[in-house]
């Protein structure tokens, strides 16, 4: 189970230090080959990345600080 975690962490991670992934909007959705999709919100002062499989369920969840995400893509 660890190990899928880290799967998922990984995956948002790399999604995340991507400007693509790093937007202003207050919701936008990346699709993922091979895996499902990456939809990003906009929560205040953080950014929250779900990664969605292809059967629509969330199966991770991570927040970001706005300003270390513009700090990584930058």
């Amino acid at each position: 189970m660890k190990k899928v975690l880290n799967m998922h962490e990984a995956i948002v991670d790399k999604y995340m230090s991507d400007p693509r992934y790093v937007t202003k909007t207050t919701w936008s959705e990346f699709g993922i080959k091979g895996f499902g999709s990456l939809v990003t919100e906009d929560c205040g002062d953080k950014i929250r990345a779900s990664l969605v499989n292809c059967r629509g369920s969330i199966v991770f969840k991570k927040y970001f600080f706005k300003t270390q995400c513009v700090a990584k893509v930058v």
